[in-house]
């Protein structure tokens, strides 16, 4: 990893860390779980923030989002400090971890491994079933070199690129910025193929820690985990093998929205953080795979009116309109302009 790469990843963790100390309910959170939650969110944040500089016709390079990465972190420990500051109690997030939830994590990994091996062994052979793999892959490549979104780019043999899914080529493209100078050119295609590995492993990650929320104790459990598997070794693996790496990541956005939205059903979660975070991964799907978004909004937005009315006895209060407009409308029309009205964007 080159030395920019090496800031931009410790910007992340920084990040990750400042994220998972502020305190967003009274309640203990699964530490793991938030963990998943919050690597996909960086993916949708790094779409978000690429999706900006693009429009301003402003470079996405690693030194700009070191530096973004680093304002942030620092806005939330000035806030945490004077969260500190106001109260005489722990004002930092408290968590809970389980034994089981590492056991959970290793055995899906070690699946993951296997499974993938197997198809692309060791060395990461290109083997996937379809030619599709290397549309995505050019168009990681192009991110790479480019440093902005493709919605000017064009390609003799793919004409242009401006209604291409993006989520999932700025991770990966950003990855390769990472390596760039240390590997050969041509080997990038090893990364393509590992982030693709590390997409299906999150998936599963984050679907065990979803059905734990339903289990009582360790033999459940495992049923937990056994459907999992099960889980990632369909869809999702066969989504990889084909080299569909955009729709692999916008299941992981998917699970990380039903996880908010369980912490929601549960008041495990105060409202500034859940319109923060929906309005990143609902944002991060419209850009990762948007025909699944006929399907999610719709869900989350009755969700979210049932929600409201439980509590106030009516679906258009202002409150919900302005949940609903931040959490829904705007990511659909920041994503409807990019990819369906692109003279607009």
């Amino acid at each position: 990893m080159n030395l920019k790469g090496i800031l931009y990843v410790a910007s992340i963790i920084l990040l990750q860390i400042v994220f998972l100390c502020k305190k967003k309910t009274d309640k203990k959170l699964n530490l793991f779980g938030t963990i998943g939650v919050s690597i996909v969110l960086i993916m949708c944040f790094n779409a978000f923030i690429s999706y900006c500089l693009t429009f301003f016709n402003l470079k996405t390079t690693l030194t700009t989002l070191t530096i973004i990465n680093l304002l942030f972190s620092i806005i939330i420990g000035i806030w945490i400090s004077k969260d500190r500051k106001k109260k005489t109690e722990f004002a930092m997030q408290k968590y809970e971890v389980n034994k089981m939830d590492i056991f959970g994590i290793v055995i899906i990994g070690i699946v993951t491994i296997f499974t993938t091996v197997l198809n692309f062994g060791t060395s990461f052979n290109i083997k996937y079933e379809s030619s599709d793999p290397s549309c995505h892959y050019l168009t990681s490549l192009k991110f790479m070199k480019e440093e902005k979104l493709l919605s000017t780019s064009k390609d003799d043999l793919y004409k242009n690129f401006t209604t291409r899914k993006f989520a999932s080529y700025v991770n990966s493209g950003l990855l390769m910025k990472c390596f760039e100078g240390k590997i050969d050119y041509i080997d990038n295609y090893k990364i393509f193929i590992a982030f693709g590995i590390f997409i299906l492993f999150l998936t599963g990650y984050l679907l065990y820690f979803i059905l734990n929320h339903f289990t009582k104790d360790d033999k459940t459990k495992l049923l937990a985990l056994a459907v999992t598997i099960l889980c990632i070794l369909g869809y999702p693996l066969n989504s990889l093998l084909f080299g569909f790496e955009y729709m692999s990541l916008s299941l992981a956005v998917i699970l990380a929205i039903i996880e908010i939205i369980y912490l929601i059903g549960k008041n495990s979660i105060s409202k500034n953080w859940y319109i923060t975070i929906l309005f990143l991964l609902n944002f991060g799907l419209f850009c990762s795979y948007y025909m699944f978004v006929p399907f999610v909004y719709p869900a989350e937005w009755i969700y979210l009116c049932i929600v409201s009315y439980k509590k106030d006895k009516k679906i258009f209060t202002k409150n919900n309109i302005f949940v609903l407009t931040i959490t829904l409308l705007l990511p659909f029309f920041l994503g409807y302009i990019y990819h369906l009205a692109p003279s607009i964007y």
